[in-house]
């Protein structure tokens, strides 16, 4: 499923899995071969938008006439073009499997853009960065120390940065963990929602090590995990991952 996120100032941000990605451009393709017609796809709503403003539940694409034409109305990403538009437009979503989380094409106009008309909204369009867990956290966090211990090890080697005001604080909203001993290994990054009461949302482009801080975040605060940003949270805390 496609994470399409919209803002008026900034346009669209389409992001995916590769092989989902490409599956968007061969249907595009086939669209162009065929010379008419209309698809969609759906996005994913349960994500949180942020940076932007909202998510978007479908993109949509029809042959027309014309140069690309990407536009919002409601919540629906609409595309349209002619036949050989389309097939430029379909480029921008090949992807392989083994592009690198946040690798993203930019699609917008410029003066003497032939292939692009000038009322198109600017897209990006990229492999997902990063995997997500939102955790309640109606309690004190842990000190941040163990978190890291939690990960690998005491006295593990690592980078860190955040907003605790001492290593002790248990009052810290953000939190960005990179393994000096392995530095292929991704970061993980929490950081604060803003709302109240508080969710701390945890990423990584590693799944495992988003789960693990989720899951000791929900263990020590008395929270509760969820993959969703929509999720009302229900009772058992960090027992979605068992």
């Amino acid at each position: 499923m496609l994470l399409i996120r919209f803002a008026d100032a900034e346009g669209c941000d389409i992001a995916a899995k590769p092989a989902e990605l490409r599956a968007v451009s061969e249907s595009i393709l086939l669209l162009a071969s065929a010379g008419h017609g209309s698809d969609s796809f759906s996005g994913d709503v349960s994500a949180s938008p942020e940076p932007y403003d909202r998510t978007l539940s479908r993109l949509s694409v029809r042959v027309s006439s014309g140069p690309v034409c990407a536009t919002v109305d409601d919540d629906i990403l609409s595309i349209e073009a002619a036949p050989e538009f389309l097939v430029s437009f379909a480029s921008f979503f090949d992807f392989d499997d083994d592009t690198p989380s946040g690798h993203h094409h930019h699609h917008e106009y410029w003066e003497g853009n032939k292939d692009i008309s000038p009322n198109s909204i600017p897209l990006v369009i990229g492999v997902i960065a990063a995997t997500r867990f939102y955790v309640t956290a109606p309690n004190p966090r842990p000190d941040f120390r163990l978190v890291i211990a939690f990960l690998w090890r005491d006295g593990q080697n690592v980078d860190t940065e955040g907003d605790c005001d001492h290593p002790a604080s248990h009052d810290w909203t953000e939190l960005y963990v990179a393994n000096r001993e392995e530095p292929a290994e991704p970061p993980v990054d929490v950081s604060s929602d803003g709302q109240s009461p508080l969710v701390l949302v945890v990423k990584s482009e590693s799944e495992y090590l988003a789960a693990r801080v989720a899951y000791f975040l929900a263990m020590t605060t008395g929270g509760d995990v969820s993959p969703r940003y929509d999720c009302d949270f229900g009772p058992g805390g960090a027992n979605f991952f068992l």
